[in-house]
């Protein structure tokens, strides 16, 4: 039998859209079957001394140290998603690349393109921006804009767009199970 890709699922949007809620819905539902990669935003930034709002102004306002911090997030995911085989992550490259381009480095669509995606679960920021005193709210309709841009430019798999509310792991759920249903490669009988 022939080996097949692994599957490559990112839960995406720009922040505070449900994300992560909706990929710890999944991790729960398919805990034997994925590899699960938290959010790699969440990881690096401790290790680039930001943890709070305040921390991002100052980076957001320092090009040199945006960009540092960018280029450590994103060898981190791809790093996770090369060493995971099946994955579902909480954000694809191609999030990271519309913040870039919003705060006007390279978006690096290249890197997000070269992760050969399979399927993308969209959360919409249709949620009202909850503060938590790390997330930043500057700029979220835009970089959406610009992510639903890139995704229409430059991914050629299958995007999902999710409801929002009560509905979306279920939706969500649906469309692995489908997608999951139609990849599988099968022994001969």
């Amino acid at each position: 039998m022939k080996p097949r890709d692994p599957i490559r699922i990112a839960v995406d949007g720009v922040q505070c859209t449900g994300k992560t809620t909706l990929f710890n819905a999944l991790q729960v539902r398919y805990a034997t079957r994925f590899t699960f990669i938290p959010e790699a935003a969440r990881v690096v930034a401790p290790l680039c001394h930001i943890f709070t709002e305040a921390d991002w102004q100052r980076v957001h306002a320092d090009p040199d140290r945006l960009a540092a911090f960018y280029a450590i997030e994103e060898q981190w995911q791809m790093t996770a998603e090369d060493d995971a085989g099946d994955f579902i992550a909480d954000g694809s490259l191609f999030v990271t690349a519309a913040y870039r381009q919003y705060f006007g480095l390279d978006p690096h669509i290249h890197l997000a393109v070269s992760r050969c995606y399979s399927i993308l679960l969209c959360c919409c920021p249709s949620v009202t921006f909850a503060t938590d005193g790390f997330r930043f709210s500057r700029g979220r309709d835009d970089i959406d804009i610009l992510f639903n841009n890139i995704l229409e430019q430059h991914y050629t798999g299958s995007v999902i767009y999710l409801p929002s509310g009560p509905e979306r792991p279920d939706a969500a759920i649906r469309a692995v199970d489908s997608f999951i249903a139609n990849y599988t490669v099968r022994e001969p009988r």
